[in-house]
């Protein structure tokens, strides 16, 4: 199951011509819009999964303007995309000390932590976020520490945080996907079953989703259901590891 970042999205408001040092136009450089057209091309980079000139972008912007909160926070995640794991935390804390009440990068930063293994520091930034006050995107924060919590086996306190998500968005996706994974592993398919049909009703199923649909309608005895859900996941995600963990259950029966 993924865990999910809300990053701030910068676009041009303008079309302008970047020089490769990162001034635009004619005449003395302005290090204010330098940062600015840095850090939106970073963000572009970004997007589309260039993550060394997104890099390279967002590094430079940040040399123009170093309390640009929105590039260190997009840098922090770049550099966490490259396995830059000190780099990244700087970046985090940065990102933090600028703007300590911008709900998506504590929870980003906290995606980061747990990701280290620092699971109470990471709930920490979740709960500074949730307390930030008109967030919308609570959801997302409280699926996040509750996929966490999961991570250091504390189960109750993850269902918790995921049936909050539901209350925040009744049919958010990824909270009903954990919940129904939650469910499985605790044996309670007849759960398990409607949290799956819930995500089929608000969402496409992924391949997380059909692969806890196919183990619990096996293991509620419905033969037909699995081997639809079976059917979906090979069609629909035929490289994805849980098709290739459906495979080997089936060839060994």
């Amino acid at each position: 199951m993924r865990v999910l970042f809300v990053l701030v999205a910068l676009t041009l408001s303008a079309c302008v011509t970047v020089q490769p040092d990162g001034w635009t136009g004619q005449g003395k450089a302005d290090p204010d819009e330098a940062a600015r057209v840095n850090s939106a091309l970073g963000n572009r980079y970004m997007r589309d999964g260039q993550l060394e000139l997104a890099r390279e972008k967002l590094e430079t912007a940040v040399k123009f303007d170093p309390g640009l909160a929105d590039a260190r926070a997009n840098l922090a995640f770049v550099y966490q995309r490259l396995g830059l794991a000190e780099q990244s935390r700087r970046e985090y804390r940065k990102a933090v000390s600028l703007a300590p009440n911008n709900p998506n990068y504590r929870n980003a930063y906290g995606v980061f932590l747990c990701a280290q293994g620092d699971g109470e520091a990471a709930q920490q930034q979740f709960d500074a976020a949730l307390e930030v006050p008109g967030y919308r995107l609570r959801e997302v924060t409280l699926t996040n520490s509750g996929i966490c919590h999961r991570k250091l086996n504390d189960l109750a306190a993850a269902e918790q945080a995921f049936r909050g998500a539901l209350r925040s968005n009744n049919n958010y996706p990824d909270a009903l996907a954990q919940l129904a994974l939650l469910a499985y592993d605790r044996g309670d398919y007849l759960t398990a079953r409607a949290f799956v049909q819930r995500y089929d009703a608000a969402a496409p199923l992924s391949p997380g989703v059909l692969w806890v649909a196919v183990r619990t309608e096996r293991a509620l005895g419905d033969r037909d259901a699995a081997a639809d859900y079976a059917a979906q996941l090979k069609q629909n995600f035929p490289r994805s590891d849980e098709t290739y963990q459906l495979l080997r259950l089936e060839n060994n029966g």
